[in-house]
């Protein structure tokens, strides 16, 4: 069976997304022993630079209409992801991701799920989030599954054709879920993360999707997560990153491994670019 990535990248008038889907693709080929296959879902196929192509394994157009066209945060074709994706097996990933060592014996145990999602996210000390009481209010408050949408796995079965049906329903219509399902601390706006944990609920799945194990998680950057007293938005006023030049990475005096989410986006600087593009050319021959 067919198994890999599978990254959506549309660009803001802020941020380059097709260029941190790049990177992680990139972070991907350099560490995965196994599995390493990595397809692109974007809007700008005929825009996406040749040497792009050369490190996705496939670059597919976003079908039908652009529900994302008059959107800033370009999350509502996230949908569209179950019914493009050239895998028999997918594990949909944020662009704004890296992989730093090799997690490709999680496939073993994410192969006997039909669907599997991160439940459990870690600070950048590799400390499991227990309570995220400043970004999660709405799913403490309405009491939601700890869905983190980032990295989800799934299977093209009858039980992930379910999932995904009522997961497209709720972000078609996610006006009228949150009023029925969010009573308490409501949310004004579409957030993937919510969509899965209400299609979990409503399903009564939890118990199906969410893992025992300590995987699949990654390290999540948001700022108030870490136990910091004194708080920025952006956690790079808290501490540095430092990457070698194997693509290693440090945050503070803490070696990062497995996935990371950097979330802050400027973090991909240029050299930053190079360096990883370095690595797959020497890596790869050019």
């Amino acid at each position: 069976m067919s198994k890999g990535y599978l990254i959506l990248a549309q660009n803001t008038d802020t941020t380059d997304f097709l260029k941190l889907a790049y990177v992680n693709a990139l972070s991907i080929k350099l560490s995965q022993s196994t599995i390493a296959s990595v397809s692109l879902v974007t809007d700008i196929v005929d825009a996406v630079p040749e040497h792009y192509h050369k490190v996705f394994d496939n670059v597919i157009s976003i079908p039908w209409f652009d529900d994302a066209l008059n959107s800033s945060w370009k999350i509502e074709n996230r949908w569209k992801l179950y019914h493009v994706s050239p895998y028999d097996e997918t594990v949909i990933l944020d662009s704004d991701m890296l992989f730093l060592t090799d997690i490709s014996h999680w496939w073993k145990y994410m192969s006997t799920h039909d669907i599997c999602i991160t439940n459990k996210v870690c600070t950048y000390r590799n400390e499991t989030v227990t309570k995220d009481n400043h970004y999660r209010k709405a799913f403490i408050n309405n009491d939601l599954p700890n869905a983190y949408s980032a990295f989800a796995y799934f299977k093209k079965t009858e039980n992930s054709k379910q999932f995904w049906s009522l997961v497209t329903s709720i972000v078609k219509n996610w006006e009228e879920y949150y009023s029925r399902f969010l009573t308490n601390t409501p949310v004004a706006y579409l957030s993937i993360d919510i969509a899965f944990a209400l299609a979990i609920k409503i399903l009564g799945i939890e118990t199906e999707v969410f893992s025992n194990f300590e995987y699949p998680t990654f390290v999540h950057m948001k700022s108030h997560i870490q136990g910091w007293k004194s708080l920025s938005d952006d956690w790079r006023n808290h501490v540095g990153a430092y990457f070698d030049n194997t693509g290693a990475l440090k945050i503070g005096n803490y070696q990062q491994t497995g996935i990371f989410h950097y979330t802050e986006k400027s973090l991909i600087t240029d050299e930053v670019l190079y360096l990883y593009e370095n690595l797959y050319k020497d890596r790869y021959n050019g």
